[in-house]
């Protein structure tokens, strides 16, 4: 079995090997390369990672202009609610880089163990129906004229 590798920050959830952000236990959808951003961020908090080494992180075996990063980080910030409530995540640190800067905890490993628990809850609503017409109509006269008006009356049911 692989390393299963999760990083926790402010109510996120990131499941590395599966490629998946979570907020709150909701999906956060993100391309593959504002997943591959956040992830080389996630993996470098707290450090200043230029653009160059951003770049050559996530498009390893391509030519992008910084462009491409800037549009990646600023689809990861709308992703993570950046500016609301006075979150702020991603640092531009000018003529330099960007930094991650919320307090990010790495989980994973062979000692580990992730435990999900689900919840459902089920209503269940049974119906009972009978037939009205004829002799039937007669004995069940009561119930039409009850005090409820219900339809299904729990004297003949």
């Amino acid at each position: 079995m692989m390393n299963q590798r999760f990083y926790l920050f402010d109510g996120f959830r990131v499941d590395a090997q599966e490629r998946l952000l979570f907020k709150e236990n909701r999906e956060v959808p993100l391309t593959p390369k504002v997943f591959d951003t956040l992830l080389v961020l996630l993996e470098n908090s707290g450090h200043v990672l230029t653009k160059k080494e951003l770049m050559q992180q996530v498009w390893p075996d391509s030519f992008v202009e910084e462009n491409n990063l800037a549009q990646n980080i600023s689809i990861l910030r709308k992703a993570l609610g950046e500016g609301k409530e006075g979150e702020h995540y991603i640092q531009t640190v000018p003529k330099r880089g960007y930094r991650f800067l919320a307090d990010v905890k790495a989980t994973g490993g062979e000692e580990e163990t992730l435990i999900v628990h689900e919840r459902t809850r089920a209503r269940i609503v049974v119906e009972r129906t009978w037939n009205t017409s004829g002799a039937n109509r007669a004995s069940h006269a009561s119930c039409y004229a009850s005090r409820c008006g219900a339809d299904v009356c729990v004297r003949c049911s």
